[in-house]
C-alpha cells in the first residue's frame, strides 16, 4: 500500500505527464527519473502535488503487473495529518488552507488513523481491491465534489 495525498486528486489532469515519467523510469531507472525532472521544473506545492499525482497512477499501473504475482498494489491518500511536516504544508500551502480543512472537517487527522486506513486497505479480506485510491481524510474531498464545503 502506497501512501498518496488527496494533493495527488489532479491526476488525471496530468495524465500523459505522468506517464511519461513513469515510462522513463522503467526504461531507464532512477537515473532516467531524475533526468526527467531536471527537464520539467515545478516548485513548491505543485512539485507536492505532482509526487502525489505521481503515486497514485504508480499504484494503477503496479496493480495490473502485480496481480499476475498474487499482490495487489493500493494507495491511501490522506487530507491534513497532525505530524511534525505539518508546519511545512502550512508554509508552502498557506496557513488559509490548512484552516479551511480542519474547518470543513471539523479538525486534522492523527497519524493513528491514516496507519488504521494503511492496514484496512492491505487487509487480505479486501482481497479483490486492487489499483485502488482509499481517501481517507474526514470528508474534505467529499465535500469540495458533493457540494457541501461551507462557504
Amino acid at each position: 500500500t502506497h501512501v498518496a495525498s488527496i494533493a495527488g486528486n489532479g491526476w488525471m489532469g496530468h495524465l500523459a505527464e505522468i506517464n511519461d515519467l513513469l515510462d522513463t523510469m522503467a526504461e531507464g531507472g532512477f537515473a532516467g527519473g531524475l533526468a526527467w525532472v531536471a527537464e520539467h521544473p515545478r516548485s513548491g506545492a505543485e512539485s507536492y502535488n505532482f509526487s502525489k499525482e505521481c503515486v497514485i497512477l504508480l499504484t494503477k499501473r503496479q496493480a495490473r503487473w502485480l496481480r499476475e504475482r498474487g499482490v495487489r498494489v493500493n494507495s491511501v491518500s490522506p487530507g491534513v495529518v497532525e505530524t511534525p511536516i505539518l508546519v511545512d504544508f502550512v508554509e508552502s500551502m498557506g496557513k488559509d488552507m490548512i484552516d479551511m480543512s480542519a474547518g470543513i472537517v471539523g479538525r486534522h487527522s492523527k497519524p493513528i488513523e491514516q496507519a488504521r486506513a494503511v492496514m484496512a486497505v492491505a487487509n487480505p479480506s479486501l482481497g479483490w481491491v486492487n489499483g485502488a485510491d482509499f481517501i481517507c481524510d474526514g470528508g474534505m474531498m467529499a465535500s469540495v465534489f458533493g457540494g457541501w464545503m461551507a462557504g
